[in-house]
């Protein structure tokens, strides 16, 4: 079923289920993909934490190790931490702006092998850079901290927001996410998409 089906049919449930006045939350369980994904894989990738992010970088290894182990079985993921960012899969980085609107706790940018940005959505990536938006994310606690990153670690692998099911890691935090770790529909789109 393509896309504007998905969503046809999304928002008719939804609104049967209003029809019936049930206070029932719909979403649909399909995972949805940016369109490309790591060029290299998940099975064995490196990230490195830039000295702009040292201070998260426990909650990082943290998402991290929810990611290669999400308890939901087998998945082809498996990072390690280096000291450089030469070749790496995965960058991160603390950046300090207040948006506009201060809902933006971080961002993931796509790059080729020459740090050019791509668009995700016609091109794979070579690697990926995760930016930390210091001064929002510091209003909002650990664990929705963690669970931010853990997000953005899948949108790096592939992942596109799930903003209709607040179980999942990557509904954003505005679209009020409940869980902080990686659920299970993410985890089976990682192995759909990287098997």
């Amino acid at each position: 079923m393509n896309k504007k089906k998905k969503i046809f049919a999304l928002i008719l449930t939804l609104f049967m289920v209003m029809g019936l006045g049930e206070n029932v939350f719909a979403y649909t369980e399909d995972p949805l993909f940016i369109g490309g994904k790591l060029e290299r894989g998940v099975s064995n990738m490196y990230y490195y934490v830039d000295s702009t992010a040292e201070g998260y970088t426990y909650l990082i290894n943290n998402a991290v190790d929810n990611w290669v182990d999400t308890g939901y079985g087998w998945n082809p993921i498996y990072m390690s931490p280096v000291a450089s960012n030469y070749a790496t899969d995965v960058d991160f980085y603390a950046y300090f702006n207040d948006d506009i609107n201060g809902s933006i706790l971080a961002k993931t940018s796509f790059c080729d092998i020459n740090e050019g940005y791509i668009d995700p959505m016609v091109k794979n990536w070579f690697f990926a850079k995760i930016e930390i938006n210091d001064v929002v994310i510091s209003q909002y606690p650990t664990d929705t901290q963690q669970g931010t990153i853990a997000h953005e670690l899948g949108h790096a692998f592939g992942l596109d927001h799930q903003d209709l099911n607040k179980y999942s890691i990557m509904c954003q935090v505005g679209f009020g996410r409940i869980t902080q770790r990686v659920d299970e529909i993410s985890h089976n789109a990682i192995n759909t998409l990287y098997n």
